[in-house]
């Protein structure tokens, strides 16, 4: 199982207000929901950052700062990135959308190496339809 340790990727707990806390704990369960029934281990690559650490990520990538998501769930703890290097879990979880639907949860489409999972619907999602979503 994954734990909230995995969750805080070096960030300190005291650091993180105690409401994003609660979503972490939400994210958790949900999470874990998804990794018993894929049944391997998940690794995560990125999961709370502060708008620091999201300012650093999106910089590196050359991306300006007006168009840095900071509506991202990562932000409020409700979102984590699981590695996914040759993209068996991702392949696996389009496999299974009732994984999603069971985790009550939401994926990103498109990514290469990991897989973006977060607690909150995207914009555009409609009850019943897919949990997949393009940023």
């Amino acid at each position: 199982m994954i734990n909230f340790k995995e969750l805080l990727k070096g960030n300190s707990l005291s650091e993180i207000p105690i409401n994003h806390q609660q979503n972490g704990e939400i994210l958790l369960n949900k999470i874990n929901i998804v990794r018993t029934a894929f049944g391997k281990p998940m690794t995560v690559s990125s999961c709370y950052r502060t708008k620091q650490r999201q300012l650093d990520i999106y910089r590196a990538k050359g991306v300006p700062e007006s168009k840095i998501p900071f509506s991202s769930q990562h932000l409020i703890f409700l979102a984590v990135d699981i590695a996914d290097r040759n993209g068996e879990l991702y392949k696996w979880m389009q496999v299974h959308p009732e994984v999603l639907e069971k985790a009550d949860m939401y994926c990103e489409s498109g990514t290469v190496g990991w897989v973006h999972f977060q607690c909150n619907p995207f914009a555009s999602y409609k009850p019943g339809l897919t949990r997949w979503f393009q940023p």
